[in-house]
């Protein structure tokens, strides 16, 4: 046997042994109270939901490692920083509010969100520029509107 086939034999046993390391699917509990104009609303259920909810949909290659070790650590950070499941939270306080809308309009508006991986491996994480404009405004008025109720 070559060393190159060697080789590829124990890259191979490699990543099937790893495959015992899998990450746990998980799905948390979905508490709605999520709502937007149905434009804005139909573009972040498709293009944001998927890290950004208790909800997302797992695709086969998220339960291969170490790939599926990336994306479970990049869902748990989206969820950490905004999670759509748990919106109604956010609108008790009108500074978290006025925060989270400007963070989606500067995300969306700068193109990091969706990030260019999701982007790559799925058509629905692709926004047309008609649903970036209908997020960004939406953001916009919900940001200025939490601002107007915040105490001072």
């Amino acid at each position: 046997m070559s060393g190159r086939t060697r080789g590829w034999l124990i890259g191979l046993a490699a990543i099937a042994a790893i495959q015992v390391l899998r990450m746990p699917v998980r799905n948390g509990r979905e508490q709605g109270g999520f709502e937007a104009p149905p434009a804005v609303r139909s573009a972040i259920l498709t293009a944001c939901f998927q890290c950004h909810s208790e909800q997302p949909r797992w695709p086969w290659y998220t339960q291969l490692a170490p790939v599926s070790w990336f994306i479970h650590a990049q869902v748990g950070e989206a969820r950490r920083r905004l999670n759509f499941s748990t919106w109604k939270d956010y609108l008790y306080d009108p500074g978290t509010a006025a925060r989270k809308f400007g963070a989606i309009n500067q995300m969306v508006r700068s193109g990091a969100m969706p990030p260019w991986y999701f982007r790559m491996l799925s058509a629905r994480g692709r926004l047309t520029p008609a649903q970036r404009t209908a997020i960004e405004t939406w953001a916009i008025e919900g940001r200025a509107q939490a601002l107007k109720a915040e105490p001072n």
